[in-house]
């Protein structure tokens, strides 16, 4: 292509900062290849053969095509450098993520996160693998291994439907929750954790009737009479 543009040889290797034997030993070692001559020697130097005047065109869209590839790699390595991956409890990811996230987006507006809600063990394997930059948990235990920031608090009470007989109570003693049906969340849920912690420490072991780790779930059994723990 170089030699046909330029017009020579020598305008060919100036224009890949080649030698004019290196530009040569190119165009002769491709019409090896080919089996035909892509030059002919005139009066007026070097030009290119019916041959090189039909592949010319052809050698210039394929160059193109592979321009388009490695600029496709290259934007395509500059979108995935703006995916922010993350990973959250069930209650952080559905309470408190999306409200953080919405503040986010218009300070860092190319940045593409990713949101992933699992229980509090599956997040802290997410980030150890490397799957999320970042991971949201609730509960007392500090996660060894990982880099941690309290980013917010909250409080855990007891809720029950509202005809129950303790909803206009402003406090109850927590060995009447052993008197109740008790919905809690999933074994590995850090609320479930943080509350039965605190019954435990009060005297109050309870046994849950109900396990869901859908907060939904939890809270159309509870209008159906029955007393939970949850933020």
């Amino acid at each position: 292509m170089a030699a046909v543009e330029s017009g020579s040889i020598q305008g060919s290797a100036d224009a890949l900062t080649l030698t004019q034997s290196a530009a040569t030993k190119r165009i002769q070692g491709l019409e090896r290849r080919l089996g035909q001559d892509l030059r002919s020697r005139g009066r007026t130097g070097a030009q290119p053969t019916e041959l090189g005047r039909t592949l010319y065109p052809l050698a210039k869209r394929a160059l193109s095509a592979l321009a388009d590839v490695g600029q496709a790699a290259q934007q395509h390595g500059s979108t995935s450098a703006r995916i922010l991956r993350l990973s959250a409890s069930l209650t952080t990811g559905e309470f408190l993520v999306p409200g953080w996230l919405g503040a986010f987006r218009p300070v860092h507006p190319d940045v593409h996160a990713q949101l992933e809600i699992v229980n509090s063990s599956a997040v802290a394997q997410r980030v150890a693998e490397r799957q999320a930059r970042i991971g949201f948990v609730e509960g007392r235990d500090e996660p060894e291994r990982f880099e941690k920031l309290t980013v917010a608090r909250d409080q855990l009470l007891v809720v029950v439907a509202a005809d129950h007989r303790w909803a206009r109570r402003r406090s109850i003693d927590p060995k009447e929750l052993t008197t109740e049906r008790y919905l809690t969340r999933e074994r590995l849920s850090g609320t479930r954790a943080v509350a039965e912690g605190a019954l435990t420490g009060v005297g109050v072991t309870l046994t849950a009737t109900l396990e869901a780790a859908s907060i939904q779930s939890l809270k159309r059994a509870i209008t159906l009479g029955s007393p939970s723990s949850r933020r």
